[in-house]
């Protein structure tokens, strides 16, 4: 009974091997052609964004985490960059935006300084009272004429500074905002300093970690400095053209004597080169700006590493627009008679027999090339 049993369970167990070998058999053939044309079987599909090749994800499944945290730390990396580029170009328009309304100071005789003309200029005829009887009594100790001279020199300029000087500064003043207004509306298409936009539209598809590092570090180390420096040159601007004028009176009281004469040619080169600073700063912004924005935007023909540099260069540009404008006191430090220049200038000009004859001896050339080229032209006629 018993073996019986054990043949009939046999049986079935031959017969249950048989059913799963035949459905193996059919499976394996139902799935061939699949496995034919995509012989390639990974355990984890691709990720979205990251490549259709992983070859480290039969070996290694984090692949997938690493490279996904890797993308993700990076846009952060570029945003943060961004956002400091941002930043950076926030504040400058913010500094432009303050300085604005300081950039033309009110220099005439009706304005704010009504009241401070009168002291100053009553302050500069006494200076001027003390200078001539110095210069009188240096010409009673040398007995010549060349410092009483002087003296009459000295008075005639006092008097001439006393009646336009004012007046003149005001008026150089309105031209030097006309000019700093054609330069905005040339270089920037605008007005005035405050309507300056420096935000440049940045692409994320354009920007990679390197440019956007570049970016970043440019706005803290330059674009920040430069926004400090426009607001410091432009306040220090205003406060020197306002104070030199006020002043104007009682530095020209020094012209009536020799040892303190270059008190007023000292201030006059301080004022002029005050009043060029805005435009040279405009013109230098303007050509830091425009190459920013052109190479920025135009990414998509221009390579990383030229993309880098010329941002770079845009923001040395803008930086100089804030530094360069005080070489101009030293540019014009031939207005001064006492500078090594202003020497220079005065004996090429009494050489030439004074201005007018600088003038003579230009109008001379010009008659003489005049002459010339009318004589050529009556030769090759005949």
């Amino acid at each position: 009974m018993s073996e019986q049993r054990h043949g009939g369970r046999s049986g079935w167990g031959r017969r249950l091997g048989a059913v799963l070998l035949l459905s193996l058999a059919v499976w394996s053939l139902s799935t061939g052609p699949a496995a034919a044309a995509d012989p390639m079987v990974t355990a984890f599909p691709a990720v979205p964004g990251l490549g259709d090749s992983l070859p480290c994800l039969p070996i290694n499944p984090f692949c997938a985490v690493g490279e996904a945290a890797g993308a993700v730390v990076e846009d952060v990396w570029v945003n943060a960059m961004l956002s400091l580029w941002e930043a950076g170009l926030w504040l400058l328009s913010l500094a432009f935006s303050v300085i604005d309304a300081l950039a033309t100071p009110d220099l005439s005789a009706g304005g704010p300084l009504a009241a401070v003309y009168p002291v100053t200029f009553g302050i500069g005829a006494t200076v001027a009272a003390l200078m001539a009887m110095v210069q009188l009594g240096i010409a009673a100790v040398r007995r010549d004429g060349q410092t009483l001279g002087r003296l009459l020199i000295g008075l005639l300029q006092f008097g001439l500074v006393w009646a336009s000087y004012v007046g003149v500064a005001a008026l150089l003043v309105t031209g030097v905002s006309g000019l700093t207004t054609a330069l905005l509306r040339s270089l920037l298409d605008i007005d005035t300093m405050a309507a300056f936009d420096p935000s440049i539209s940045v692409s994320r598809d354009l920007v990679d970690g390197t440019v956007a590092t570049v970016l970043g570090v440019s706005a803290i180390f330059l674009l920040v400095p430069a926004s400090v420096g426009y607001l410091l040159l432009m306040l220090v601007r205003e406060a020197a053209l306002i104070v030199l004028a006020a002043t104007s009176a009682i530095s020209a009281g020094g012209l009536l004597a020799q040892t303190s004469s270059t008190w007023f040619w000292r201030s006059l080169r301080w004022f002029l080169a005050a009043l060029l600073v805005a435009p040279v700063a405009v013109l230098v912004l303007g050509v830091g700006v425009t190459i920013t924005e052109g190479i920025l935007t135009g990414a998509e023909e221009t390579s990383t590493e030229a993309a880098i540099g010329m941002a770079v260069v845009g923001c040395l540009l803008i930086l100089l627009g804030a530094i360069c404008p005080l070489a101009l006191f030293r540019l014009l430090a031939f207005v001064d008679p006492g500078t090594s220049s202003g020497a220079a200038l005065r004996s090429s000009l009494a050489a030439s027999g004074g201005v007018m004859g600088a003038l003579q001896k230009a109008g001379g050339g010009r008659a003489a090339v005049a002459t010339a080229a009318a004589g050529a032209a009556s030769g090759g006629v005949a």
